[in-house]
């Protein structure tokens, strides 16, 4: 009964799947036509289904799926590892297996170089993912061998048939005004519709129903750097802006707001590693230090938690 909406409404099938139409029929004609890609890279923002469809994916190849996070496990010998385990069938179903690696754009020139060795000629047996938020960054000789997927955000209206959609099916009544906040907060990502939906479905106001959606969705620079930094992404030119962005910040207020973000974040978690991550954070902000001054005490615990 608690699960979910992210978990319980996953799509399984390019049928479930919301928007991108053009994209899935492509997809299946290429599966189907016999002879279908063994890498696919699939761009585009956060929370628009990148991951989902390389499930999908692999899925109707009847892969068994290693999901790799290349943000962590981003250097040259687990990359070497890889290879050498790809080339190896699967213990399970056909022994088809797929390698999904996210956040790829995190890997290394050496990581890649690693890769391309089985990604120019694959065994019969195996397939990559290959999903990113910064396509640029993805090395032409990568490029060239995948089948490219570039995913956009859904129009406004997509956004509210789909909303509309899960109302229906966990018959709920929203009010029209918290209902509309939702479809404005989502960007045009699905993912976020159903993250937002599930925390205000049920609200009283509008102004309580505003007010989750902004701790749910940051729009404050330092909440920001917290929402980076429970992604387990620590890249100091990233850290550096969000820092400095905040600088001004009124740090009585912001740092109540990251506290409760943080908490929100280790509640939510799916596994137990986000939620160690969620703690560790909460409790480096909440940590007594021997100062008065909010902002010094703020930027301390940031240190702490990037630094030890």
């Amino acid at each position: 009964m608690n699960e979910p909406l992210i978990t319980r409404y996953r799509p399984i099938n390019f049928d479930e799947m919301i928007g991108h139409t053009e994209i899935r029929a492509g997809l299946q004609r290429r599966l189907e036509g016999g002879n279908p890609p063994h890498g696919y890279l699939f761009t585009g923002p956060s929370g628009t289904g990148k991951t989902t469809l390389a499930r999908i994916i692999a899925r109707q190849l009847e892969c068994e799926v290693d999901e790799i996070d290349a943000a962590s496990q981003n250097g040259v010998d687990s990359m070497r590892e890889l290879v050498e385990l790809g080339r190896h069938r699967a213990l399970s179903g056909g022994g088809r297996r797929m390698f999904l690696l996210n956040e790829v754009q995190r890997l290394s020139r050496q990581s890649w170089d690693a890769l391309l060795t089985i990604l120019e000629e694959p065994p019969d047996h195996l397939y990559f993912a290959f999903t990113t938020t910064e396509k640029e960054k993805i090395p032409d000789a990568v490029r060239t061998r995948c089948f490219a997927v570039d995913l956009r955000t859904l129009a406004d209206r997509e956004m509210e048939e789909y909303i509309e959609l899960i109302c229906q099916l966990e018959n709920w009544q929203v009010d029209n005004e918290v209902f509309a906040l939702v479809v404005a907060a989502a960007t045009g990502q699905p993912r976020k519709a159903l993250v937002l939906l599930d925390a205000v479905h049920d609200v009283a106001s509008r102004d309580e129903a505003k007010r989750i959606i902004q701790l749910h969705d940051p729009s404050d620079p330092l909440i920001k750097l917290c929402a980076y930094l429970l992604s387990g992404k620590k890249e100091w030119r990233d850290i550096k802006q969000y820092w400095l962005d905040g600088y001004n910040e009124d740090f009585e207020e912001v740092a109540v707001q990251c506290a409760r973000y943080i908490l929100g974040a280790m509640v939510r978690a799916e596994d137990e590693q986000k939620a160690r991550l969620a703690h560790t954070m909460l409790d480096a902000l909440t940590f007594p230090r021997a100062t008065y001054d909010k902002k010094v005490a703020f930027y301390a615990a940031i240190g702490a938690i990037l630094w030890g």
